[in-house]
């Protein structure tokens, strides 16, 4: 009888040890997240927002190079947002893991039973290499790399819109080839 009571003594300490970590990780991973969450945004928003604001007060780009280089920057910031959407839905994924996780060992430090399968469940639910996290955690990337794609090819299609624009503004080889004065 003893042994049965002690079991369920190691496994309430046991319990007690996770509660206090799952705790821990919870509040770290959410301000950890918020924190890098926001700088990442916001500065693709800046990036992209100004650069697409800049295009369109330059009066030496072309304007077919301009609406091209403020589209490609206003799909940046679109991108930009969409970090938003897709990491607030990876984190209410991982806040329902951390809290199932929570919720299991509560019980068992009130009551000291342990669930061997529901132990392996939850082992799985915090594998790096898991498919369900690599699922949940791809899409606030993708949309960032998007939206760094889109500040650097907007930048380049800007870039090329001067260079044409300076390009265009050149006098003719022939007058300088004949030394005329180019107007």
């Amino acid at each position: 009888m003893s042994t049965a009571n002690e079991v369920k003594n190691q496994s309430r300490a046991l319990a007690r040890e996770y509660v206090e970590l799952l705790k821990d990780a919870r509040y770290r991973i959410m301000d950890e997240h918020s924190h890098s969450f926001r700088w990442l945004m916001a500065s693709l928003l800046l990036l992209n927002g100004s650069g697409c604001l800049a295009a369109l007060g330059e009066d030496k780009i072309p304007l077919c190079y301009k609406l091209a280089a403020s589209a490609t920057f206003l799909l940046g910031v679109i991108s930009a947002l969409l970090i938003a959407y897709f990491a607030q839905n990876a984190l209410r994924i991982e806040i329902s893991r951390i809290s199932s996780a929570q919720a299991y060992w509560t019980g068992v430090l009130i009551d000291g039973e342990q669930d061997e399968d529901r132990e392996k469940e939850l082992a799985e639910d915090f594998n790096p290499n898991s498919s369900k996290r690599k699922r949940s955690d791809r899409w606030p990337r993708y949309a960032g790399f998007i939206s760094t794609l889109c500040f650097v090819l907007a930048a380049l299609i800007a870039g090329l819109g001067l260079t044409d624009a300076q390009m265009r503004n050149l006098p003719n080889q022939s007058a300088f080839a004949k030394g005329g004065v180019a107007k």
